[in-house]
């Protein structure tokens, strides 16, 4: 019994890395995407800058 749950709590801790991992990825890629939103907003909000002072001038 004692090799079984030993076996399991192992099995169990490989899973809670790979979750870590995975998790960690994720996150990475959230932050990512985010700044890429970021960046695409200010370049638009540029766009319409220049775009309100050439219909003004």
């Amino acid at each position: 019994m004692t090799n079984y749950r030993s076996e399991v709590e192992q099995f169990i801790s490989c899973q809670n890395d790979e979750i870590r991992k995975a998790r960690a990825a994720a996150e990475d890629e959230v932050r990512k995407a985010r700044s890429a939103a970021d960046e695409a907003l200010r370049e638009f909000e540029s766009t319409v800058e220049r775009f309100n002072r050439r219909a003004k001038g």
